[in-house]
């Protein structure tokens, strides 16, 4: 046992230790807001059709890093996105304190600071 100056025993401070329920928890929490963004970017840019065709355009985060492109956010036409159909990437939303705020960057942005 280890003592202080004045001869009290020193307790090591307890470590917090997860648990399996509150890994989980965490994991919820994140499809949650994952899922409260995707909603966000649907209002903001699924009004939007294919300048070629007319179709809706889907949005959609990118999932893959094959491109170096992982987290940034792209509308495009639900038919295609070859051959002058449409395909841009979009601004989306920062988060701010835990909440989605209005405040918007550039998906190049979130993607370096999300990301590294």
């Amino acid at each position: 046992q280890q003592q202080d100056n004045n001869g009290g025993v020193v307790v090591p401070p307890q470590q917090e230790q997860q648990t399996w329920a509150d890994t989980i928890e965490k994991y919820e929490e994140s499809i949650r807001t994952r899922k409260e963004l995707q909603l966000k970017m649907n209002r903001k840019y699924g009004n939007e059709r294919c300048g070629l065709c007319d179709s809706p355009c889907i949005v959609r985060e990118v999932r893959s890093n094959r491109s170096g492109n992982i987290g940034k956010w792209y509308s495009r036409c639900e038919e295609s996105y070859r051959n002058g159909h449409t395909f841009e990437w979009v601004r989306v939303p920062m988060r701010a304190k835990g909440n989605l705020s209005l405040s918007f960057v550039s998906a190049a942005n979130i993607d370096r600071n999300l990301y590294k």
